[in-house]
């Protein structure tokens, strides 16, 4: 796996966290870190370094991971799975009321991990794609298709073919333009499905290009004037297709 995740444990079995921190690593994934009860966990989510959070259900101290899970929805907007094993009907139940992105059983192999986690990062940006809509929709002006950006209180005029790439942190985009960089709070997959398919590639699970703005190219990465783009080993075959590489 070429997209590295910032990655928050919260396991208190030293065994368990020993070993997922290896598979993570081993995906190339970095873990920021592996904390074993809920407060620590807030802690660590303080400090904004965290992109996704693997977290089981039951740790120690008063608080469990379900509070854990419940604090992120409701402030930190992260994606996150649950490490479950054999649980009582209520715990379960409880768990499933918080609406994870995904469960990882135990005990578990690396492929299981990266299934989980591809799994929890789609069905995010599923749910993302009803919160906010800060983005009218394509409009046709003469020649060019055009699409308004709320910025604050008003709405911007964007020719879509002035976007240069769109970049994704999880929690929201960033749209670069040939002009400026707009930010917006919506999810990729829902920004880029009404975009040409065969002008803007998605490179990256975090990058989408306008193919008309790549200045070069290799097996890793993509220059856009003085930007260079991560091109993810998972996308590379589509991109080699789309300037008929092969």
């Amino acid at each position: 796996m070429d997209d590295c995740l910032k990655i928050l444990i919260v396991e208190d079995e030293f065994i368990t966290a020993d070993t997922l921190r290896d598979y993570l690593k081993a995906l190339g994934h970095d873990v920021v870190a592996i904390v074993k009860n809920a407060l620590d966990a807030i802690d660590i989510l303080d400090e904004k370094k965290t992109d996704f959070a693997i977290i089981d259900i039951n740790i120690q101290g008063q608080k469990n991971g379900i509070w854990v899970a419940k604090k992120i929805q409701e402030y930190y907007g992260l994606p996150f799975l649950f490490l479950t094993a054999n649980s009582d009907k209520a715990t379960v139940k409880e768990a499933v009321d918080t609406k994870p992105f995904g469960y990882l059983v135990k005990p578990f192999q690396k492929h299981d991990i990266y299934t989980a986690i591809e799994l929890a990062i789609k069905n995010f940006n599923a749910s993302q794609m009803h919160v906010n809509r800060e983005v009218s929709p394509i409009a046709e002006s003469g020649e060019h298709k055009i699409v308004y950006f709320k910025v604050n209180n008003s709405y911007e005029k964007i020719d879509i073919d002035d976007i240069m790439y769109i970049k994704s942190d999880l929690k929201h985009i960033d749209v670069f333009t040939k002009k400026r960089k707009f930010t917006l709070r919506m999810s990729l997959v829902e920004f880029i499905e009404p975009l040409a398919k065969n002008v803007f590639i998605r490179v990256h699970r975090s990058y989408v290009v306008n193919k008309n703005y790549i200045d070069r190219f290799d097996g890793s990465s993509i220059e856009i004037k003085e930007s260079k783009i991560p091109l993810g080993g998972a996308y590379k075959d589509s991109f080699k297709q789309v300037f008929k590489l092969y």
